[in-house]
């Protein structure tokens, strides 16, 4: 959690759908990201498939929470 209560999330492997969709949900109930969500971020090294772009969108829509896909390397140009 960033010192922003923003949730994130690094991973070593390709995300798909379920771990976005887990992540999300983790992040609802851990009592350290500022409530309501507004933001996460997901970084892995490999990559992201369609599920996980799918996920964002509905997340997105249905649940007004900015979802960031992104790589670490990528991640310091965020700031």
């Amino acid at each position: 959690i960033t010192q922003d209560g923003i949730p994130i999330q690094v991973k070593t492997f390709n995300i798909g759908y379920k771990v976005l969709s887990q992540f999300i949900t983790d992040a609802k109930y851990h009592p350290k990201t500022a409530k309501p969500i507004k933001k996460v971020i997901v970084a892995s090294q490999v990559g992201f498939d369609d599920g996980a772009r799918s996920r964002k969108f509905e997340i997105e829509t249905n649940e007004d929470i900015e979802v960031v896909l992104t790589a670490p390397e990528d991640m310091l140009k965020l700031e």
